[in-house]
């Protein structure tokens, strides 16, 4: 019996040389970030919402190790819902700050969802960043208010925008960790800062 145990052991041991490991990438993900606005469980009227948060990849070698935010509405983007690219590079000097390095100041994004036409009622937002291990990111639940010339159910769904938000100062934020795949928890703030020279 313990001759059959040992060579159970040597098997198993050759096996998983054989199996293929996990990529340094995957090992080495440590996204963080937010999304800011709108608030979990907001209640929005219609016309356009600004959506903004910021998102970085600690364990990235250089940059912010992002390379895309999208955005679908009440569909995940791997299950078939239409995402929309946010524009990502945003100048955050408060999350520069708070993660002690300047190669952090492009980690904002936003994105102007126009959400005219939509039926009122709940709605969910799927956020999702890349990096170097993949999609990941978080929902929003918000509720869409009646809008005053009575939109009805049989409207279409509006799919998210990307466009320039209001310039306003975005406060700092504590970081919080993406989940892979759940949802993160998120703070309440402003919209980031876009540098953009008034000519």
């Amino acid at each position: 019996m313990q001759r059959y145990a040992i060579w159970l052991l040597v098997v198993c041991v050759a096996l998983g040389a054989l199996a293929p490991g996990r990529s340094s990438a995957q090992q080495d993900c440590d996204i963080r970030g937010t999304v800011e606005t709108p608030p979990e469980g907001a209640t929005i009227q219609p016309g356009v919402v600004t959506i903004t948060g910021w998102a970085a990849d600690l364990a990235a070698a250089q940059g912010t190790g992002i390379t895309a935010v999208r955005i679908a509405l009440d569909a995940d983007p791997e299950q078939g819902g239409v995402a929309v690219p946010a524009l990502y590079g945003w100048e955050r000097p408060d999350i520069a700050a708070l993660l002690g390095s300047q190669r952090y100041l492009p980690t904002g994004f936003a994105l102007a969802w126009d959400a005219t036409g939509l039926p009122p009622g709940p709605h969910t937002l799927y956020v999702q960043v890349r990096n170097a291990c993949g999609w990941t990111g978080t929902t929003r639940a918000v509720t869409l208010a009646a809008s005053s010339g009575g939109a009805t159910a049989a409207s279409a769904t509006a799919t998210p925008r990307a466009t320039a938000p209001a310039r306003t100062t975005a406060p700092a934020a504590s970081p919080t960790r993406f989940v892979l795949p759940t949802t993160v928890p998120v703070s309440a703030t402003s919209a980031p800062t876009p540098e953009t020279t008034d000519e």
